[in-house]
Formats: C-alpha cells, structure tokens, sequence
C-alpha cells in the first residue's frame, strides 16, 4: 500500500471517528 494512501486512509477513519462522536453527542445525548 502507498505510504500516502495508508496516510489518506487513517485520516479518513480518524474524521469518521471524530463525526460518529459528534453526531452521537448530538442525536444520542
């Protein structure tokens, strides 16, 4: 795998984390 896809690919789970968190603060709190 390309060092920059493996990089895009972490970012991209990263963000994904990040809005499943934000969207659970707002529609699950």
């Amino acid at each position: 795998m390309l060092p920059s896809l493996h990089t895009t690919v972490k970012q991209a789970a990263w963000v994904g984390e990040s809005l499943g968190t934000i969207f659970s603060a707002y529609y699950g709190g």
